[in-house]
């Protein structure tokens, strides 16, 4: 017998999975319920929830997640078209094309009503260099009557060659226009995740020929290496897949071990003078976007000191991610008891904290939430609004975790838009 009930389901529909936000909210809702059941076993059902949970955030550690719980889940998590086609998007990510194309395949067999395993199934046929068939894919897509304009763009790619980055990256592109996610921190994570979907195995061997690595552990997700840079031993990861790790420049890798001295040194020194102590290196971190993480061993546990994608030292070591947005309201009064509930009946949120003085603040999960009730004082907000008041939201999470404070303030944003008295919001207010 799985853990979902009838009222845990309705939470899941509630909240859905068109965008990341949602994506985000199932895991966190699906997460809470495995803490309290203490494990899932091989829950088809509950593999099939926490799958769609990742496959709309669609980052690279969420399809490999996705991939992980279908195949947890056992073949019942896996007899139809949605769970095949979610398995070929994971392998896709996870860099292994040809396992992705059996899997869509399989997918479009058992329903050949989903457009969207259509649309994978045509990239995949164009990679394995089956154009015709690419393209009946298309047809059959498009005749299903999903946005007609996104199918003619993916035609003339296939036509003109275009390689599956290139298709992959431009539908990551329309998703989050439509989702309104254009710009966000998630629409780069998504980039950056369909930049590793092919291996250049030459690529990823003049890599392993700068590193020279002792050991070797790839995609669990990340690639994790051992290897001795000027004689001195040195542990570091890739947080990123094999195929991704194939992408970068060796030379840009080699230029960061000649330099890693003075990386080390400018990072003990941020950490000294930001009281942190002195601290040992014990991690490079390797980010797809070309900066670096210097993770240092000191009394105080594990510090990060963050490096520019041009070499420069932060002054300081990783801070605690945080969000914030601030409401206008056109009234001086708001009811916390009822946003509350809101956001515990449409996110399945666990809002345990306290509200008084115009202030309410609540733990769900790791994430700190405060929203606080103060004067319209700002006046960015335009003539138009006229605000009495503003509700202040703020996110707080731990280091490393800016993407999930920031899905978490827009699901706070959803729920509270709704409410009376709601004139507008304003994003990216920093504390």
């Amino acid at each position: 017998m799985g853990i979902l009930g009838n009222e845990e389901r309705e939470v899941l529909e509630r909240i859905g999975f068109r965008d990341g936000k949602q994506g985000s909210g199932i895991i966190r809702f699906l997460s809470r319920l495995l803490r309290e059941e203490n494990g899932a076993g091989k829950d088809p059902e509950l593999a099939l929830w926490m799958a769609r949970g990742c496959c709309a955030l669609g980052d690279y550690e969420h399809y490999h997640m996705a991939v992980r719980w279908l195949e947890r889940g056992g073949s019942a998590a896996r007899r139809d078209g949605e769970a095949e086609g979610m398995l070929a998007l994971g392998h896709l990510y996870c860099g292994r094309p040809e396992r992705a194309l059996a899997h869509i395949e399989n997918s479009v067999k058992l329903d050949w009503a989903r457009p969207e395993n259509w649309y994978t199934a045509a990239e995949l046929r164009s990679f394995a260099g089956e154009k015709d068939r690419a393209l009946e894919a298309v047809r059959r897509g498009r005749a299903l009557g999903s946005g007609t304009e996104d199918w003619d763009i993916l035609e003339t790619q296939i036509r003109e060659g275009a390689d599956i980055r290139e298709m992959e990256q431009a539908r990551v592109r329309r998703r989050c226009l439509e989702n309104g996610e254009q710009g966000s921190l998630l629409e780069k994570c998504r980039l950056e995740a369909a930049d590793g979907l092919v291996c250049d195995r030459a690529g990823l061997e003049a890599v392993k020929a700068v590193l020279k690595p002792e050991i070797w552990d790839a995609d669990a997700p990340y690639c994790a290496f051992c290897c001795w840079p000027g004689g001195r031993e040195l542990t570091g990861a890739f947080y990123m897949n094999q195929a991704a790790v194939s992408r970068m420049d060796p030379e840009k890798i080699r230029r960061t071990l000649e330099d890693l001295p003075r990386l080390e040194r400018e990072g003990k020194q941020a950490l000294a003078e930001n009281g942190a102590g002195d601290g040992e290196l014990c991690l490079l971190e390797f980010y797809p976007d070309g900066t670096l993480g210097l993770v240092y061993e000191t009394e105080e546990g594990e510090k990060k000191v963050p490096v520019s994608a041009d070499g420069r030292t932060a002054s300081e070591p990783e801070s605690t991610a945080s969000a914030g947005a601030v409401l206008w309201l056109e009234s001086p009064a708001w009811d916390f008891e009822q946003m509350r509930k809101d956001l515990e009946k449409n996110w399945g949120m666990s809002c345990e904290g306290t509200a008084g003085d115009g202030v309410f603040s609540f733990q769900d999960g790791d994430l700190r939430v405060t929203a606080s009730l103060s004067a319209a004082t700002e006046k960015s907000f335009g003539a138009s609004l006229r605000p009495q008041a503003a509700l202040v939201l703020m996110v707080l999470a731990g280091d490393g975790e800016q993407l999930e404070a920031e899905l978490e303030l827009e699901r706070i944003i959803a729920s509270c838009s709704g409410l009376k008295g709601v004139l507008g919001v304003r994003r990216g207010v920093e504390f």
